[in-house]
């Protein structure tokens, strides 16, 4: 642990420079072990000038918590106000193992050398903890702490504390590329160091039984050195963790001696009677040992394997691109598989699957000119390719879509809803819904203005053409035609839209032009129109804030055409009539496009269409010269009517708020059609969509599959011409080789490999016991249990990851985007490339099947792609293209991968 936080700890100076005072020589109260925890607990000791190793470390061991093996403690966990040195001491008493990283900062941290390294070693020494040293920088005999022929010294103020053991691994020594794969042995240690104990303490809890039973019987005195009492230790018996006593345990680890034992001292036989024995053997070898050896050279085919034991291997025989024979060795703990020569008769090439541990990909050795002689394969470091790395993610809830409960989206949910149950025949569009709700909150300030009180009639507009008025807008094309679309239609059509008490419809935006002007009015904008249909209340719809189907059924139409003016009812004291519905109506507003906004919903549309037309701020658009049956108009003036004019109703000055509720998605969806012109989709309100499922445990690589290790599949097929991991419905010649294998911007050999399609990432995850993850799947891995956009948050942020907007032109090193990481330490989730998952596209078929596309690219706008949620991309099995690749996903019940 680093030295203590002055800001944090509540201690006095005099406080954290004292030793703790102890009650015995073999005994301290900080040294007495905590009741036992229902988990292992492991702790990290370190100086704060390695806090990046100690960084790196936590990200591993965090994987293994989440999957409830151990507990994890960290001084970072301590809580403001909490005294910093009392907590530190209290969960090192409680702690099962113990990482060390020693460095020369370490042993010159005073908290380090005082208060840690004491209670360890003591707790070492009784068998309670067990110290796993981990050389976290250079050091020399000069340190205080120093590493002295390789072996640990301590230093204390109480004489030299020696251990016997190495250090488990020595960091400073590695390069980048090896450092990851130490994290990695190192947890393995911590879980089978764990493992050990668990075991260790079974067998402790059955000699203490016996010792127990031993000592409740009458003593029998020995025949010398009686009352004698040895270390218990030096007789060769397993100490109290477990292994061997005194010295380092297994993987390196620091074992503690055996405690002192009253037990008598076994006889101990002369060892010269060994030389009679062994002597004799010696000179025999000599005759029939190269006889043996030249046995073993004509019999077996020995592949070396370096760096890494091998427990077992799994070997497939392949005799013309076909598996002969599959079968096990197991190799104990040498790095060896020997397969006998009597198996390789006519065999083309040995695929060997390293098993325990899996930490290289399967490899193929080629075929052999000569059976009858020895062969040996040396695997080095350049030879066998990592594994890709694995995180292991715990079961729990997905939370899908995005969290926004504001009135828009709750309408489109309904809608959403109503697709469900109406199905393929009766769809309502969600994109074009959203894109009609767009319509942000805003405040506007009007002056005083009149507007009509209901639509222009029939009667009204006839007046107007027999006026014989010339009156035109400036852009109008057509100023000579002024009758309305369905006068030129038949009987029945004039009689549905033709009666005087109706308002005029299938008029274009210049017709109701034309009109105002010769009344000596205009039309209004379209903040007027929303405004006196609101009120001073802001009202959703012409009546108040939620949708009332009987109110607009009664007022939105006859059978065939508009109600009349004079039976339409008033929404609420002082409002227009018909604002809600009966006809669309034009405004003076430009919208983009060269197109005008019109407002209110048309005698055409039903009931659940009118929750959104009907509502106050919604805006319809069409080109000025388009009249429409269910289209008309009402005027707007700035000085109050003659008389003997139309009725108009005033609309008071003041500051009206207008646009729709606040809605985050909205929001966002408006960003993405203003600022990258990405129009919405449904596929963008799926993503919306809230919802949750349960998934069990299950394990994800932590970064795409790289070039080296696709080559290195590449190079088996090649080598043993198999089709064994090929998908059942792969097409026939498919080919496994990416599109862009020979392009040197995209096969740098830690590059995530792209040109691939469905079917090959697919064969590559069967060749090493893997599987595509579910689209399910990979959002959980990115977003964990809560709602977040973003693997690292809700805001958007290029720089953080390798899309379009940072302006990449290639994807990058897997991993080198160091924020783009998940709460789960999963790593390149929202940039980079796309990533292939065994989720089928919503509108997949056997004739037209599509896979589901999950994350950016660097081809592609991050803002959008790289949305958790987000469904939108699919693709064809077949599809290979530059920015999409895959990563793997396994079981947590599948082998440790």
């Amino acid at each position: 642990m680093p030295e203590t936080d002055p800001i944090t700890s509540t201690e006095s100076a005099e406080d954290r420079t004292s030793d703790p005072a102890p009650t015995s020589e073999t005994e301290r109260p900080s040294d007495r072990a905590s009741p036992r925890r229902s988990k292992p607990l492991v702790v990290v000791s370190y100086a704060r000038e390695d806090e990046n190793l100690k960084t790196q470390i936590d990200l591993y061991l965090q994987s293994e918590v989440n999957m409830g093996r151990f507990d994890y403690w960290s001084d970072r966990s301590i809580d403001a106000g909490r005294n910093y040195q009392h907590e530190i001491e209290r969960h090192l008493r409680e702690a099962d193992i113990a990482i060390l990283l020693v460095s020369p900062y370490f042993f010159a941290s005073s908290f380090v050398t005082r208060h840690e390294l004491p209670m360890l070693c003591r707790r070492a020494e009784d068998g309670s903890c067990v110290l796993i040293p981990v050389q976290a920088r250079p050091m020399d005999r000069e340190s205080t702490g120093c590493l002295y022929d390789g072996r640990i010294q301590y230093f204390s103020p109480n004489g030299v504390i020696q251990w016997g053991a190495r250090p488990t691994w020595a960091y400073a020594d590695l390069n980048e590329q090896q450092r990851p794969y130490f994290l990695k042995d190192l947890v393995k240690t911590v879980r089978e160091t764990l493992e050990r104990r668990r075991i260790a303490d079974r067998h402790i809890s059955s000699d203490d039984e016996r010792r127990q039973e031993h000592s409740n019987s009458p003593e029998r005195p020995s025949r010398e050195g009686a009352g004698r009492s040895e270390p218990s230790g030096d007789d060769g018996r397993p100490g109290p963790s477990g292994m061997p006593p005194g010295g380092s345990g297994p993987d390196g680890v620091l074992s503690a001696p055996s405690p002192q034992s009253n037990t008598r001292p076994r006889h101990r036989p002369s060892p010269y009677w060994l030389l009679l024995v062994l002597v004799p053997i010696a000179a025999l070898s000599c005759l029939w040992l190269p006889w043996c050896c030249w046995i073993l050279n004509r019999s077996t085919l020995e592949v070396l394997v370096s760096d890494q034991p091998v427990e077992s291997a799994s070997v497939r025989l392949y005799r013309d691109g076909r598996v002969s024979r599959a079968f096990t060795i197991e190799s104990g703990s040498e790095s060896r598989v020997t397969i006998p020569t009597r198996e390789l008769d006519g065999v083309t090439a040995v695929a060997i699957d390293i098993a325990a541990p899996i930490d290289y990909l399967p490899l193929a050795v080629p075929g052999f000119a000569d059976s009858g002689c020895r062969h040996r394969v040396d695997l080095d470091a350049k030879t066998l390719v990592p594994m890709p790395p694995m995180v292991g993610i715990p079961a729990g809830v997905l939370n899908k879509g995005i969290q926004d409960d504001s009135f828009p989206m709750q309408l489109i949910r309904e809608y959403q809803d109503l697709n469900t149950r109406f199905g393929p025949d009766i769809q309502f569009d969600e994109g074009s819904i959203a894109a009609l709700l767009m319509r942000p909150p805003r405040t506007v300030t009007l002056p005083d203005f009149y507007i009509d009180a209901y639509e222009v009639t029939n009667a009204d507009y006839s007046a107007f053409l027999k006026s014989g008025s010339t009156v035109k807008h400036p852009q109008d094309p057509a100023p000579s035609d002024r009758d309305p679309a369905w006068s030129e239609g038949d009987a029945m059509l004039k009689q549905s839209l033709g009666q005087p008490d109706q308002p005029v419809s299938s008029v274009d935006f210049f017709d109701a032009y034309a009109y105002c002007d010769w009344a000596d009015r205009r039309l209004p904008t379209e903040d007027e129109w929303e405004a006196a249909a609101r009120g001073s209340d802001s009202l959703l719809y012409p009546w108040g804030d939620s949708f009332d189907e009987a109110f607009f059924n009664r007022n939105n139409g006859a059978r065939n055409g508009p109600q009349a003016v004079s039976t339409l009812e008033r929404p609420r004291e002082g409002a227009p009539f018909g604002m809600e519905g009966n006809l669309a109506e034009w405004t003076s507003t430009d919208v983009p496009g060269g197109r005008k906004a019109m407002k209110g919903a048309g005698w055409v549309a039903s009931a659940i269409e009118g929750r959104t037309s009907a509502l106050t701020y919604v805006r319809h658009a069409m080109p000025p010269s388009s009249p429409m049956l269910d289209v008309g108009f009402r005027c707007a003036s700035d000085k109050p009517p003659a008389k003997q004019g139309r009725p108009m109703i005033k609309v008071p000055a003041g500051a009206y708020r207008l646009g729709g509720p606040e809605s985050i998605v909205l929001a966002f969806l408006g960003r993405l059609r203003d600022d990258f012109g990405i129009d919405v989709s449904a596929g963008i309100m799926q993503a919306a969509t809230p919802g949750s499922v349960g998934l069990s445990a299950y394990r994800i690589d932590q970064h795409e599959v790289t070039n080296r290790q696709y080559g290195a599949f590449l190079d088996y097929l090649k080598a043993t011409e198999t089709m064994e991991f090929a998908h059942p419905e792969q097409p026939v010649e498919h080919d496994h080789e990416p599109k862009l294998w020979g392009d040197h911007r995209h096969n740098a050999s830690d590059q995530p490999v792209v040109g691939v399609d469905w079917y090959n990432a697919y064969a590559f995850l069967g060749w090493i016991g893997k599987r595509l993850p579910t689209a399910n799947e990979w959002e959980r891995a990115a977003r964990s249990s809560d709602h977040r956009w973003y693997p690292w948050g809700d805001r958007f942020d290029p720089s953080w990851t390798v899309v379009r907007e940072s302006r990449a032109t290639q994807a990058a090193s897997v991993g080198s985007a160091e924020r783009d990481r998940s709460p789960f330490d999963v790593l390149d989730l929202a940039g980079n490339v796309q990533e292939w998952t065994s989720t089928e596209g919503e509108n997949s078929s056997k004739e037209s099947r599509t896979l589901v596309l999950k994350g950016g690219s660097w081809a592609e706008p991050g803002i959008l792609n790289a949305l958790i949620p987000y469904r939108g991309p699919i693709a064809s099995p077949t599809y290979r293209g530059s920015e999409v690749g895959f990563r793997g996903a396994a079981d947590a019940s599948a082998p440790d991968l």
